[in-house]
């Protein structure tokens, strides 16, 4: 099964929202895959944490700092992107 549509969310709206989602028109054109966007300006470890816990994640979280990161990896609430049938050096060069 050839994975089509992936979910990102982060705490980025206005222009880094504007910005960012260059990045994922870029990640389309390369692998052909659709990054659909979410924004949590607000509680964003706590809603992720439900998300995650609620078994309905997104695809993708962006980790504001490595204090986020360790939180998310201790709890297993994270994968690799591999772990989503995406090769990484391809998401790499669509950045």
């Amino acid at each position: 099964r050839r994975l089509t549509t992936i979910t990102v969310t982060s705490l980025w709206g206005g222009s880094e929202q504007d910005a960012f989602q260059k990045v994922l028109d870029a990640f389309k054109a390369k692998t052909g895959i659709t990054a659909t966007y979410q924004a949590q300006r607000t509680d964003y470890a706590t809603v992720l944490q439900s998300k995650i816990t609620g078994g309905n994640p997104p695809d993708v979280a962006i980790m504001p700092n490595l204090g986020f990161l360790r939180q998310f990896a201790r709890s297993g609430g994270i994968k690799k992107v591999s772990d989503l049938g995406i090769d990484p050096k391809i998401s790499a060069q669509a950045a």
